[in-house]
């Protein structure tokens, strides 16, 4: 979910986000909302590290993290949180993951 934060942000190339938008895609007993939980962990720690507001969930991914919290702005976070509660509430309706996730993207960039 990382991969597809860094190019949604335009520090990557969407080519990056390919790779685990098909690993995903075929990974058929993962289910959006797990994949959902894990954006929301990231987003959380994206706005703490923007904020210096305290220590960091996903402390392994700190040097990647800050610099994409260098990045990208306080709207386009808050616009990426509105995006995943969209998400989440059509999870219920079973949508496909990966165009799911792959809209998402593309909406952020």
């Amino acid at each position: 979910m990382l991969a597809l934060l860094q190019t949604a942000s335009g520090a990557e190339p969407f080519a990056a986000w390919l790779k685990f938008s098909d690993e995903i895609g075929a990974a058929r007993s993962e289910k959006l909302d797990s994949h959902l939980a894990v954006l929301y962990g990231l987003l959380r720690d994206l706005l703490l590290l923007q904020l210096d507001g305290g220590e960091i969930r996903n402390v392994d991914l700190k040097t990647e993290l800050a610099a994409l919290a260098q990045r990208v702005s306080f709207d386009w976070l808050r616009a990426a949180v509105n995006k995943v509660d969209e998400l989440s509430m059509l999870v219920r309706r079973n949508i496909q993951k990966t165009i799911a996730l792959d809209a998402l993207l593309l909406e952020l960039r």
